[in-house]
C-alpha cells in the first residue's frame, strides 16, 4: 500500500490518464519537457530571509518569480535587483517549484508509465539526497530546517518529494528504482526528523 493509493488503483488510474484525460495529460507532460530535456541542477545553496531579499525597495512588493529567469524584477514598478539576498530568498520559491515538478514527473511517469518522466523523478530525488545534509541546520526563523529557513516550508517540499518516491516505488517498473528509495528514506526523510 502506497501512501495516497494502492499500486493496482494507481495503475488502474493509468487507463483514465491515457484515455479520457488524455489531453490534459499531454499538457502536463509537455510543461515537462525542457527539464526531461535538461534536467535542471538541484540548489546548493540554503533559501535565506531577510528584510531586503526578494522585496522591491520602492514598493514592498515581492518580487517576481520565474524559474526560467533568475532575474529579480518588480511586477509593480519593473525595477530590477541583484545580490545575495535577493539570490538566497529566490531558493525558497525555486526549491517548492522543483519538489512540484518532481511529483509532477513521477506522477506523469508513473500514470503515462513514460520512463523519462520517472527518470526526472529519480535524478532529482537522488540529488536531494546526496545535497540534503550539506544544507545548513541554521539562519533558521522558524524551527529546524536545512533547505529552507523554516521548518513549515521543509515540510511542504518534503511532502511533495516523499509523494514522488511513493508513486515511483508503487508503480515504476519492478527494479526501477533501485536503491533509491533506500537512499532517500536514509539521507532526506530520517534526518529531516532530527
Amino acid at each position: 500500500m502506497s501512501i495516497l493509493v494502492s499500486a493496482e488503483d494507481l495503475l488502474a488510474r493509468r487507463r483514465i490518464a491515457t484515455g479520457a484525460l488524455a489531453p490534459l495529460a499531454a499538457g502536463l507532460r509537455a510543461e515537462l519537457e525542457p527539464l526531461v530535456a535538461r534536467p535542471p541542477e538541484v540548489p546548493t545553496l540554503k533559501a535565506h530571509l531577510s528584510r531586503a531579499g526578494g522585496r522591491c525597495e520602492h514598493d514592498g512588493a515581492l518580487l517576481a518569480y520565474d524559474p526560467w529567469d533568475a532575474r529579480h524584477h518588480c511586477p509593480m514598478c519593473g525595477c530590477e535587483y541583484a545580490g545575495e539576498a535577493h539570490e538566497r530568498f529566490r531558493l525558497y520559491w525555486h526549491q517548492l517549484w522543483l519538489a512540484e515538478r518532481v511529483l509532477h514527473a513521477a506522477l506523469l511517469g508513473v500514470l503515462l508509465d513514460d520512463r523519462h518522466a520517472r527518470a526526472l523523478a529519480a535524478t532529482l530525488l537522488d540529488a536531494y539526497a546526496d545535497q540534503y545534509l550539506r544544507y545548513p541546520n541554521r539562519d533558521n526563523v522558524l524551527g529546524p530546517s536545512r533547505p529552507f529557513f523554516s521548518t513549515y516550508l521543509e515540510s511542504i517540499w518534503l511532502l511533495q518529494l516523499v509523494l514522488a518516491l511513493d508513486l515511483l516505488e508503487a508503480g515504476a517498473p519492478a527494479g526501477e528504482t533501485g536503491e533509491l528509495g533506500a537512499r532517500v528514506r536514509d539521507r532526506l526523510v530520517a534526518p529531516s526528523a532530527a
